[in-house]
């Protein structure tokens, strides 16, 4: 049995009024939940703490291996905490003894004898 052509002209058209005012109307309102932009999740330049010694100076160590008891005997004369050695069994004794912390050293260039100066701070 054929179907009248009005209802069926109506049947079609309120179909498409359903099918298209619910697309239309959920497309027509921006989402609240979007996605963060960085202005949303960058920090707040005053919320970052870093740590700053009360002397305003940066603490940093260091490890490195230097044998300044290398060099011949004879060669070198050494200064360890402001004393002079010119043996460097003796030099490597007396620094062996007292500590083992270097603040800071200094080898020297030859002179024209061909000898050194290392001159090592030590705790």
């Amino acid at each position: 049995m054929p179907v009248p052509a009005p209802s069926r002209f109506l049947c079609l058209s309120l179909l498409t009024i359903a099918l298209c005012s619910s697309y239309s109307f959920g497309q027509s309102q921006p989402s609240q939940d979007r996605f963060p932009t960085y202005d949303h999740i960058k920090p707040n330049p005053n919320e970052i703490y870093d740590y700053v010694n009360p002397d305003r100076s940066i603490p940093r160590q260091s490890k490195a291996v230097f044998n300044l008891f290398s060099y011949p005997e004879g060669t070198t004369t050494y200064k360890l905490n402001g004393q002079i050695y010119k043996s460097t069994e003796q030099a490597k004794r007396a620094f062996l003894q007292k500590g083992r912390q270097i603040e800071q050293f200094t080898v020297g260039k030859p002179d024209t004898d061909g000898k050194r100066l290392i001159e090592i701070t030590y705790r």
